[in-house]
């Protein structure tokens, strides 16, 4: 790329930084303006932006959101993951206490022997309090919907982990790093008008275009190297996790 041409990449970087601080000075913490400074400064990310080709304002606020997203999940990635992994738990017990629930509605259902002592006295039994709440079945019901509810609870979770893209080795910097590539990649691929996750049947290539402008985003964000060929593989992964999310 030639020098004039890089100026050029360098000034519509800076005056899309510009015009999205402007827009969002409310909403940009410290962190995300120290971010947005470095991009500024960047030859790699003038580059990487100008060989995108962005079409409109939506598209280059999109990218910088993306950024951003990127550099907040390479931060807390640990701490956003198990958030999702407590929340998998907290479902599991959710669920006994449904099922030691549903114990209790099939007992009161069956009524095998009288639940009132065999004394009469009818004005104590006149006492609303004393009448049951529901039907057995009404009961049931209920239970049934909160027990999609934490099927829902859980399946939200799941997906969370899906889109922080965590693997086995969920502890280490590099998961942290490859999570934000994975942010960072799909940002990408919406600001360019390219699906982030394509169907099975679309061409290779097509699947991943962009990843030399990943890569120089992601080197500015994470303050470290990243290969083309890191951010193929953190991009694979991602697809693959997302393909066996749904079930393909």
């Amino acid at each position: 790329m030639s020098k004039n041409s890089r100026q050029a990449g360098a000034r519509s970087l800076r005056e899309a930084i510009s015009g999205y601080s402007a827009e969002r000075a409310d909403k940009l913490d410290e962190r995300a303006r120290q971010l947005l400074a470095r991009f500024s400064e960047s030859p790699e990310a003038a580059d990487a932006f100008e060989r995108l080709e962005l079409k409109d304002p939506r598209a280059e606020a999109s990218l910088l959101t993306a950024c951003i997203a990127a550099d907040d999940v390479a931060r807390t990635f640990r701490e956003q993951l198990m958030k999702q992994v407590d929340a998998l738990a907290r479902a599991e017990q959710w669920e006994e206490a449904v099922t030691a629930l549903r114990k209790f509605v099939a007992e009161v259902a069956e009524e095998k022997e009288p639940l009132r002592v065999g004394l009469a006295d009818p004005d104590f039994w006149s006492f609303s309090i004393l009448e049951p709440p529901a039907k057995a079945s009404e009961l049931k019901d209920v239970l049934d919907l909160v027990a999609a509810a934490i099927d829902w609870r859980r399946d939200i979770a799941k997906a969370n982990i899906v889109l922080l893209g965590a693997t086995r080795d969920q502890h280490t910097k590099q998961a942290a790093e490859n999570a934000a590539i994975c942010v960072l990649t799909r940002g990408v691929y919406d600001a360019a008008r390219n699906p982030p996750l394509p169907p099975r049947r679309e061409r290779p290539d097509v699947r991943d275009v962009h990843l030399r402008e990943v890569a120089d985003l992601a080197q500015v964000i994470l303050e470290t190297d990243v290969t083309i060929e890191r951010a193929r593989e953190a991009r694979r992964g991602d697809r693959d996790r997302y393909l066996k999310f749904i079930g393909n």
